[in-house]
C-alpha cells in the first residue's frame, strides 16, 4: 500500500464546544454562514459544494439546519429575495439551487436502506420545504446486489459525475484533482481513526490519484463501501471533523498531533486548503492538552 500523504494544508484549528447539543447547534451555525457567504462571494449562478458526512451527530447537524431554514414563515423555497441574485439573508431566502450536496461516503447497499447516509441526509434536510431546490449527488446504490464488481464500476460512475463539476483551479490557484473544490466537506472521525470510508491500514487510504475508491473489507459493517480518495478529501477550501464523545477522545489527539502516522490515524492527513476545522465536544477533547 502506498502511504497516504502526511498533512499538509491549512493546519487545523480547534473549537471546543461544552457537550453534544452545543456542538450540534455550532455546526449547523457554521454551516449556514458558510454557505451564505460563499454565494454571496461569486456571481449567480456560480455553484456552492458541499459535502455532507453520515453518523449521528452528522445526522443531528443537518437536522438542526433544516430546522434554521424552515423556521421562516414564507420564505420563497430556494430563491433569493427580490433584487438579490446572490442569495445573502435569512437561511430560507438562500439559492439554495445552487448548492450542490455530496457525500463522503456511502455503504454499497441498496438505494432504500436507512443504513445509506443519503437517506439519513434527505430525511433530516428535506423537512424544509426550501432545501428540497438544493442540488442533490448521492453515490450510487448496489439495487441488484452486484457486490464488488458493481461497486468498481459505481466508483467510476461517481468519479465521472465529480470530474463533471470540477473546478479548473483551486482557492488558490492550484489545479484541482478532477473533483469540485468543495467549499465545505464534513467527516465525521471513528474511534479508530478513520474518515469517511477510509480505514487505518487499508489498500483504499493509500491510493493515489483516484477521486472515489471502493472499501471491499470494512472493519464495521457493511463491509462494501464507496468513499471519496484521500486526494478528493484534500481538494476542499475548507475540511470540518466533527466528533463528539469520550470514546473517540484517543482518535481526536492522534488526529491533531503533527507526528501521527496516517496509516494508523486517516484523520491526520484530512486537511483543507484554507481551512482545516476540529469541531469537538468536551468529552471528545478530554485528551487534547493545552
Amino acid at each position: 500500500m502506498s502511504a497516504p500523504a502526511g498533512p499538509g494544508g491549512a493546519p487545523p484549528e480547534v473549537a471546543v464546544l461544552e457537550d453534544a447539543d452545543a456542538l450540534v447547534a455550532d455546526v449547523a451555525d457554521r454551516l449556514l454562514a458558510a454557505v451564505g457567504a460563499a454565494l454571496d462571494e461569486r456571481p449567480a449562478p456560480a455553484p456552492v459544494h458541499v459535502v455532507l458526512t453520515g453518523g449521528r451527530i452528522g445526522g443531528r447537524a443537518l437536522a438542526a439546519v433544516a430546522d434554521a431554514v424552515g423556521t421562516e414563515e414564507g420564505a420563497p423555497a430556494g430563491a433569493p429575495p427580490a433584487g438579490d441574485e446572490r442569495g445573502g439573508g435569512s437561511p430560507a431566502a438562500l439559492d439554495w439551487s445552487r448548492v450542490h450536496l455530496w457525500f463522503g461516503d456511502e455503504r454499497f447497499v441498496d438505494a432504500a436502506s436507512d443504513e445509506r447516509n443519503d437517506v439519513q441526509a434527505r430525511a433530516a434536510l428535506l423537512r424544509a420545504p426550501a432545501l428540497h431546490a438544493a442540488r442533490w449527488h448521492p453515490m450510487p446504490a448496489d439495487d441488484a446486489g452486484g457486490g464488488p464488481e458493481a461497486a468498481v464500476d459505481a466508483a467510476a460512475r461517481y468519479a465521472a459525475e465529480l470530474a463533471e463539476h470540477a473546478d479548473d483551479l483551486g482557492p488558490e490557484g492550484e489545479p484541482a484533482p478532477g473533483v469540485p473544490v468543495f467549499d465545505v466537506l464534513l467527516l465525521g472521525v471513528g474511534p479508530d481513526g478513520h474518515v469517511a470510508s477510509l480505514f487505518p491500514g487499508r489498500p483504499a487510504l493509500g491510493l493515489r490519484g483516484a477521486t472515489v475508491v471502493v472499501e471491499e473489507d470494512a472493519p464495521k459493517p457493511p463491509p462494501l463501501r464507496l468513499s471519496l480518495g484521500a486526494d478528493a478529501l484534500r481538494a476542499a477550501a475548507e475540511v470540518w471533523l466533527v466528533v463528539s464523545g469520550e470514546d473517540k477522545a484517543t482518535a481526536v489527539a492522534r488526529g491533531l498531533d503533527p507526528g501521527e502516522d496516517p496509516v494508523r490515524t486517516p484523520a491526520v492527513a484530512a486537511r483543507g486548503r484554507r481551512a482545516t476545522r476540529w469541531l469537538v465536544d468536551r468529552a471528545a477533547a478530554s485528551q487534547l492538552h493545552g
